[in-house]
């Protein structure tokens, strides 16, 4: 049951890095990406967009 929410955690952070679609912004934003991306997560739980 864990690979679910983690997968869509990791669809979330993918979305966002494709949105942004440059390399080296992409680089220096993937802490802060990832932070947000937790802390909405651990916000939330399991993701709205759970299929």
């Amino acid at each position: 049951m864990e690979v679910g929410p983690r997968t869509n955690l990791l669809t979330m952070v993918s979305l966002e890095l494709s949105s942004t679609s440059r390399g080296s912004l992409v680089n220096r934003q993937w802490p802060t990406i990832v932070r947000k991306s937790a802390k909405i997560y651990c916000k939330t739980g399991v993701p709205s967009a759970a299929p």
